[in-house]
């Protein structure tokens, strides 16, 4: 780990809006108006027409395909090899990439992504 010497910290200091990283904290929401962030109270009023169930349909939808995700992720071969985060820390991860458009090659250095379940294709 690089910290302050990597060439991108200040971009990831940006979307951690300063907040240190550590494997029991998460940093404060890249996207805190996103519907995941709703109360129950507010999520409601979509309930009164048709596209607002068909967006929080497609919001549990969402969050379920990033829990089975992480849950794929975090296995004991992947523990040993990748390390672990907490589920609250991949899902703010999860929203940094969705809320965001990434560009770029994200391969491995073997030239695929195939046998890397936190690789950005994978995700």
């Amino acid at each position: 780990q690089l910290g302050s010497q990597s060439d991108l910290y200040g971009y990831c200091s940006l979307l951690c809006q300063g907040v240190q990283f550590s494997d029991k904290s998460c940093p404060p929401s890249t996207a805190p108006n996103a519907l995941r962030h709703w109360t129950p109270d507010q999520k409601s009023t979509l309930q009164s027409c048709p596209e607002g169930k068909a967006l929080l349909q497609l919001s549990e939808s969402q969050m379920q395909s990033w829990v089975n995700k992480y849950k794929s992720c975090v296995n004991a071969k992947n523990k040993k090899e990748y390390g672990f985060v907490s589920q609250e820390l991949f899902l703010w991860s999860m929203e940094a990439v969705h809320s965001r458009a990434f560009r770029g090659d994200f391969l491995n250095n073997d030239g695929n992504n195939d046998n890397n379940p936190f690789s950005v294709g994978n995700i």
